[in-house]
């Protein structure tokens, strides 16, 4: 048998699913006394180059309240054609395809290699992607044209027949015709007024006319979509003319006072984003991508007023309830995400200002969409255009790496109910048998809208075990899971993705060395760490955090050995061990701390967090610290103070920030010039390695990383300095004799400390 590490990783890379337990405890009672829900983190679209699509549609079972897909655990009988399902044991016909079925030849999806299969479902119509660009033209100069390079840039990645559309926005918003030859034409809209979707698609001429009597014969409905298609044209055959419309975009041509804001119209412009796709392409996969230079001053949607001498909100304005544009604005936004989730679209947000743009208002129409959020301090950087050019990289398949209007549906044996989910998506309130009264996340619902995917994209799942005590579950006993997928690829195919996968149930009270081998830090980790966040953004920070403590002291006493009241005895096992101080990165980390973050850099943390894989996650909480030196490769260190040497250059990854470090004495060499002398060759090769390993994590990641070169005593050595376990500081720094590493000035407890407080609450006989 491998071993559960080897195991968890041939799940992940098979079925894109990590479980934080991978034995599951057989009842109700138990399962609370885990600590740590069931749960587990589902990439639904995880890139599988062995797995090709299969062209023929599920079988599913008949039973109506059931319809689970057919899968390798389920039983099968040849002779007869039949099979059982194994979620709730319905006995079902083979469909006549199947006839040829025997032991030996077998179609793909009763293979357990299959456990996680693809369907091509041919029927339908196709329809074209859409991008429909809103643009802010309250720029500076040499921002603006950034922004209209990057534009024009990304018409030449989009694929022939998508459908693009574009609206520009300051005061006014402007509608840009793209049917027109030779003359632009643009509907304009006030800023101010609010409109129904209703009114907007009357204004832009797109609601159903009454039918006109043409030659004694109504028109015939074919002849429908043209009405439509003025606003949004396909890319082969505007892309001159649109190149050039946005070569000719202008300033916001109002004039801004002294002291004054521009006007600008963010809430409005989405609004009538929103209603042109509502109107004329529902449920199909269309990307609203909004850039914007700065946050909303006027109309609905406005997160500050003109007045530059007043500035935007703060965390503290919002703790003394003083942010006055903030509960309206953020219903209006999440007015519009609810519509846009609903009609299967979603919504990018790339906001590049130096000041804040309304993020923290804006984030639900990122967050429930599934689209990207992106911060920058302006377009004209690499940070913007590389990620903006990364939103349309291909995949294995030469098809762009994003999915559209994606359902998730969660089928659970019987013992086991679906508690919620917690990440990029929006309920469908499908009630059902295995759908618990107690929610975790988006609960209440068995299937979930995921508008906008990628082959990153994760959710965390939380189970809740409902088999009661006094009814074991008999020996050898699995529970199985089944996640239906069903998404519009970017080829336009429709498609269903089927994982099913199965646990072993253990009794807790005779096997609980089993559970405990079997439980996986990381996942449980991350999969704690979305809940915190999760609760953090309705409730009060402190809290959280105490309720993140209270449960690792809950754990810390379930599994720890110890003596009672002997803090010095307690140990845990391997499979526990790491999960502390992940525990203790997380309570330092920006998702719950909001200390020196602005309102819109937290929602941006926590909207990256709760959507990327379980490995990001991890370097989010824990972030990657590398040592360069003579004394040998480079290797991975201590994310610790003492870490920090003067003969070393240091290299972190915080998924956010990749910061290289060059300790002191290195940093007064390479001031001295001697990388330039040929007999210190080796020296310019170890300034030279970071750099290379810092430009591979750049060229890859999604959202481009802020790139951080900084020294000793620098003023951005406040980034390493921040994230490193303070095990020295100026508090301590004489007690320990004059040992090596950097001492930083913080008043936060280190890791050690953390762990001598847990050790003595775990073994409290008073807990």
């Amino acid at each position: 048998m491998a071993t559960y590490l080897e195991f968890i990783q041939q799940n992940e890379e098979r079925d894109g699913v990590r479980f934080s337990w991978n034995v599951w405890p057989s009842s109700r009672l138990e399962a609370t006394r885990m600590v740590v829900p069931l749960a587990c983190l589902l990439t639904p679209l995880r890139e599988r180059p062995d797995l090709p699509p299969v062209q023929y549609e599920p079988v599913l079972c008949s039973r109506a309240t059931c319809k689970a897909v057919l899968n390798p655990l389920c039983q099968v009988d040849y002779r007869a054609k039949l099979w059982a399902c194994n979620f709730c044991f319905q006995r079902n016909q083979f469909p006549p395809a199947y006839a040829g079925i025997s032991e030996v030849n077998q179609p793909a999806e009763l293979m357990p290699q299959f456990s996680t299969i693809e369907y091509i479902v041919q029927r339908g119509p196709q329809t074209p992607l859409i991008f429909l660009y809103v643009v802010d033209t309250c720029l500076e100069e040499e921002d603006l044209q950034a922004l209209k390079e990057s534009l024009q840039m990304s018409l030449s990645l989009l694929p022939a027949d998508a459908l693009v559309g574009l609206i520009t926005f300051g005061r006014m918003i402007q509608v840009h015709e793209l049917s027109c030859e030779g003359i632009s034409k643009s509907y304009v809209f006030r800023g101010t007024k609010d409109l129904t979707a209703k009114q907007i698609q009357d204004m832009l001429g797109l609601s159903r006319p009454a039918v006109p009597i043409q030659q004694g014969r109504p028109l015939q409905a074919p002849e429908q979509p043209v009405i439509s298609s003025r606003f949004l044209q396909p890319v082969q055959k505007i892309d001159m003319n649109l190149t050039d419309l946005l070569g000719e975009l202008q300033r916001d041509p109002w004039p801004v006072t002294q002291g004054k804001r521009p006007l600008r119209s963010t809430g409005v412009a989405l609004s009538i984003a929103v209603g042109l796709l509502e109107g004329t392409f529902p449920n199909t996969g269309a990307r609203i991508m909004l850039f914007t230079g700065g946050p909303p001053t006027q109309g609905p949607g406005m997160v500050v007023g003109d007045e530059l001498k007043t500035p935007i909100r703060s965390w503290h304005d919002i703790e003394k309830d003083n942010a006055r544009f903030m509960k309206k604005a953020t219903k209006h936004y999440e007015t519009l995400a609810n519509r846009t989730a609903t009609n299967g679209h979603c919504i990018d947000i790339y906001a590049c200002a130096l000041d804040q743009t309304g993020l923290l208002e804006m984030k639900c129409c990122a967050n429930l969409t599934g689209g990207h959020m992106v911060m920058g301090d302006s377009f004209n950087t690499s940070l913007f255009k590389q990620t903006f050019q990364r939103v349309f990289n291909k995949g294995l398949g030469g098809e762009f790496r994003m999915a559209f209007g994606a359902n998730l549906e969660v089928k659970t044996s019987r013992e086991l109910k679906i508690a919620g989910a917690i990440g990029p998506c929006v309920s469908l309130n499908v009630k059902g048998p295995c759908v618990s009264e107690n929610e975790l996340g988006i609960g209440g619902t068995s299937q979930w809208k995921i508008c906008g995917l990628d082959p990153c994209t994760t959710l965390a799942i939380y189970f809740e075990v409902v088999n009661q005590h006094n009814a074991p579950i008999p020996q050898g006993g699995r529970g199985a899971v089944q996640f239906v997928t069903q998404y519009q690829h970017s080829s336009t195919q429709k498609r269903i993705r089927v994982t099913t996968i199965a646990r072993n149930w253990a009794d807790a009270q005779s096997q609980l060395q089993h559970i405990e081998a079997a439980f996986d830090q990381e996942a449980a980790a991350v999969l704690m760490a979305r809940l915190g966040v999760y609760r953090a953004e309705s409730e009060e920070g402190p809290d959280v955090l105490r309720w993140l403590d209270r449960q690792l002291i809950r754990l810390c006493q379930k599994f720890g050995q110890y003596n009672k009241d002997d803090p010095n005895s307690f140990r845990l096992s391997e499979s526990f061990s790491l999960y502390p101080q992940f525990m203790f990165h997380l309570r330092r980390s920006p998702f719950l701390q909001v200390f020196n973050n602005s309102p819109d850099e937290s929602s941006y943390y926590r909207h990256h967090f709760a959507r990327q894989d379980l490995t990001q996650s991890l370097i989010m909480i824990q972030p990657i610290l590398y040592a360069y030196s003579f004394h040998g490769p480079p290797e991975p260190v201590l994310l610790d103070s003492s870490s920090i040497l003067p003969d070393r250059i240091l290299l972190m990854d915080t998924f956010f920030q990749i910061v290289i470090y060059l300790g002191e004495t290195i940093a007064q060499w390479q001031k001295a010039g001697y990388q330039d002398m040929p007999e210190y060759e080796n020296f310019k090769h170890l300034l030279q390695a970071p750099l290379d390993d810092a430009q591979e994590i750049l060229q890859t990641r999604f959202p481009m990383p802020r790139y951080v070169h900084t020294e000793h005593g620098g003023s951005q050595a406040r980034f390493l300095l921040s994230k490193v376990n303070p095990s020295q500081t100026h508090n301590n720094l004489y007690a320990w004799g004059q040992e090596s590493g950097a001492p930083i000035l913080t008043d936060d407890v280190s890791l050690q400390v953390f762990m001598d407080h847990l050790k003595k609450l775990a073994v409290s006989s008073a807990a």
